[in-house]
């Protein structure tokens, strides 16, 4: 049996390593403390995944393997044959990496 998400969902696997940022100071936006938000401790794993598998309706050009950043609160998370999924909408992913 597989998991097939509904009409415009998304079914991402979620992933738990932080992801890879680039340590180099000329790719860098740098903000003044006053205007930091939480620093790179706000940046939580769990709002970037894999893409597994799409709704009948999703309209966003995406497919399998692309990863997406998907909000904060915009998501329903579950544990399917041992590994962590999510589920959110379309309207809810902010970014995606494929064809970067």
């Amino acid at each position: 049996m597989s998991l097939h998400p509904t009409y415009d969902r998304v079914l991402i696997a979620w992933e738990q390593q932080q992801p890879h940022y680039d340590q180099d100071p000329s790719h860098q936006i740098v903000l003044p403390d006053k205007y930091q938000y939480g620093g790179t401790e706000s940046l939580d794993p769990a709002h970037i995944g894999t893409v597994v598998a799409l709704g009948p309706h999703v309209s966003l050009p995406l497919k399998p393997g692309d990863q997406v950043f998907y909000g904060k609160w915009s998501y329903a998370k579950f544990k399917y044959k041992g590994k962590l999924y999510v589920v959110v909408k379309q309207d809810d992913i902010l970014v995606t990496t494929h064809g970067v």
